[in-house]
């Protein structure tokens, strides 16, 4: 009986056991309804690939290593148009370590891991927020249960379905906090516990890891404020610059993924008015109408990341209001006015996007507090209980226990809620046992002529999953270079032609060029796979195949001019909308490769390398995405790149030259 005493008094055995039941608890609708976790727009549509891309890249990268090479690929043409892989990737979890378990998982079991790795980022969640809990000296058994709300919180459960990567920030800040906690408390020797955590939540991007960075400085400011008070400035001084090294220690160790990740987010479009937003003086002004409504969403099944705290939570945080003010919690009292002004706040919503947007992404730093808050107050409640007679102490008891089981019992009701009839209804928006494997596949790599074809070119199709409306990103997991895309960060470049192309206005997303045979052209597109069987007058049919139930049309190109061709033309920019025939098309893509003026080109992946041997005179282009990292080399020279379109462009002297384009 002791043993099992002992047990569960050890907070990772009991939060772990509590996590087995909730987590068997949750999982009993998605069973029942033959559905998996896996949401059926940006979770299929991006994170989904880009897993199985992570796991490819993992083998490819460990099989080339035990060939003797050390070579690691920056850039891959099958990611998008084109793209730098770290920068476009990162945000999708390209650099997180847990997804190194993605080297196991490939296109028939794939849907397996990953969910496995979205209960393995929701268990860790809670062991991070118990390791604090330790820091702070909090009941272990409390802290359990303050684990099991935190990890289930609505941002965990409701945003961690949609978008499995924004768990790993539920990880890492809890991990932050408690190693500033530490240093602040002169515990010098779990510096590294600071810089560990930095270093994670810069490998993981650096979205959250600015978010975070900001709930760390008020952390910091609350903390070393308290603790020297004003008459100890020189220690506080101490406590912040060394918080600060070991912060930029961090972030220094992750440079090699972090610097490429703010790179591509700087040659992309997500950007903003920043000073528009800053000289908005209404979004300075706190609503009420803000707090109530995060209090009525807090509580309720709703489709939210405020949703997850509980009646019994609200309860024990009114109760933290009227606990004896003891320094401790006095800043408890400080954070949860900060807390409440942030969240009435307009302003708040963009300060933590970057002011790129306003959303409520930050809430887990809201949910980390409410635990915090929970756990406190209870620890507090149970130490005043001790010196209390016995009824008085079994009456206390007991209403910590209903807390705790009301507090487990909410959680079980969210995910319940969320998904089944009586809730929100989510089950239709999740991916079925049956139609998984669709989303990693592609009528592309069923097609023999594509897949055998040994030329460098582009193939561009019709969007086939008409389930999720948006574009696929499963060209990087088919070993074909595609036109559609649909990611977070993309090269400015591409997603400016891509939008112009097709008269409409698009956002990081590219549904390929909707059968503009020359915009298709000039973009290396060599093949058109379409359900359209009428194409004929335009393209030359090449083959038909059977993909999910349908028959797909492969046609190849007639203006199809190669991945690099010469142009008669000294603009940066050319509609081709004014072409009406093949006459008006060679008056400007006059060289191409029929005419030999470019004899060859090939790509090395390994090397992120393209090489060309062209000769004749004029203005080369290379239909990779411009962007400033390329540097090109005309018989060993380095030379001037530009612009053509969306592409990089040289010029070009008579004669035979060999051309290197290295990223």
């Amino acid at each position: 009986m002791n043993s099992k005493k002992s047990l569960l008094s050890n907070p990772i055995i009991l939060y772990s056991i509590l996590f087995i039941i909730i987590t068997t608890l949750c999982t009993i609708p998605f069973v029942r309804l033959h559905i998996l976790p896996i949401w059926n727009a940006d979770s299929v549509g991006q994170y989904y690939p880009a897993f199985l891309y992570i796991g490819r890249y993992l083998r490819s990268l460990i099989d080339s290593l035990l060939h003797g090479s050390c070579t690691i690929p920056t850039y891959d043409l099958k990611i998008g148009m084109g793209e730098n892989i770290i920068g476009c990737l990162n945000y999708y979890g390209f650099g997180d370590p847990v997804n190194l378990i993605a080297i196991l998982a490939n296109k028939d079991n794939g849907y397996i891991v990953f969910i496995i790795v979205y209960i393995i980022r929701v268990y860790l969640s809670g062991i991070s927020s118990l390791l604090y809990a330790k820091e702070m000296n909090f009941n272990p058994k409390v802290s359990a249960i303050g684990a099991v709300a935190y990890s289930f919180c609505g941002f965990s459960i409701y945003g961690g379905l949609m978008y499995i990567e924004w768990l790993s920030v539920m990880f890492y800040f809890p991990l932050m906090i408690a190693g500033a906690e530490a240093i602040i408390k002169d515990q010098k020797n779990k510096a590294p516990l600071l810089i560990l955590s930095v270093l994670y939540g810069a490998l993981c991007g650096f979205y959250y890891l600015y978010m975070s960075s900001l709930a760390l400085a008020g952390y910091c400011i609350i903390r070393v404020v308290f603790r020297n008070g004003i008459s100890k400035i020189r220690q506080s001084l101490n406590s912040i610059i060394l918080l600060l090294a070991l912060y930029i220690s961090g972030i220094a160790l992750a440079s090699p993924f972090l610097i490429p990740a703010i790179q591509a987010f700087l040659n992309s479009e997500r950007n903003g008015n920043i000073i528009n937003t800053l000289t908005t003086i209404s979004l300075y002004v706190p609503s009420y109408s803000m707090i109530r409504d995060f209090f009525k969403c807090s509580i309720g099944v709703t489709k939210t990341y405020a949703m997850g705290i509980g009646i019994a939570e609200w309860l024990v945080i009114a109760l933290s209001i009227f606990m004896p003010n003891s320094r401790k919690n006095m800043q408890i009292k400080v954070s949860i006015l900060v807390t409440l002004l942030a969240i009435s706040t307009p302003m708040t919503y963009w300060l933590f996007n970057g002011f790129g947007e306003s959303n409520s992404r930050w809430y887990y730093i809201v949910h980390f507090l409410v635990m915090v808050v929970f756990v406190s107050t209870l620890t507090d409640i149970n130490a005043m209980i001790q010196g209390a007679n016995c009824p008085q102490k079994i009456i206390s008891r007991v209403g910590i226990y209903l807390v705790c089981l009301l507090t487990c019992a909410n959680v079980v009701r969210d995910a319940w809620g969320l998904i089944l009839p009586y809730g929100q209804n989510w089950v239709s928006e999740f991916i079925t046992t049956d139609e998984i494997n669709i989303y990693a596949d592609s009528p592309v790599a069923h097609s023999e002529i594509i897949m055998n074809d040994p030329e460098l070119f582009r193939v561009d199709t019709e969007t086939f999953l008409y389930t999720i409306g948006r574009p696929e990103n499963v060209a990087m997991i088919n070993n074909y270079n595609g036109c559609t895309y649909w990611f977070s960060i993309v090269n400015k470049y591409t997603q400016t032609y891509a939008t112009q192309s097709l008269g409409m206005d698009f956002e990081w997303r590219s549904f390929g060029f909707n059968g503009r045979i020359y915009t298709q052209a000039m973009s290396g597109c060599k093949y058109y796979v379409s359900k359209s069987k009428d194409l004929t007058d335009t393209y030359e049919l090449a083959e038909s195949i059977t993909f999910d139930q349908d028959i797909w049309y492969v046609y190849r190109n007639p203006f199809y001019t190669g991945f690099a061709y010469m142009i008669d033309t000294d603009s940066k920019e050319y509609d081709d909308s004014t072409f009406s025939s093949l006459e008006d098309y060679n008056r400007v893509i006059y060289k191409g490769i029929n005419d030999e003026a470019v004899n060859t080109i090939t790509y090395d992946y390994t090397k992120s390398c393209f090489r060309c041997i062209t000769t004749k005179a004029g203005r080369l282009v290379v239909v990779i995405p411009y962007d400033t990292h390329w540097k090109a080399y005309i018989d060993g020279e380095k030379v001037k790149i530009d612009k053509f379109n969306a592409y990089l462009s040289i010029e070009v002297a008579e004669g035979q030259h060999d051309i290197r384009i290295v990223y």
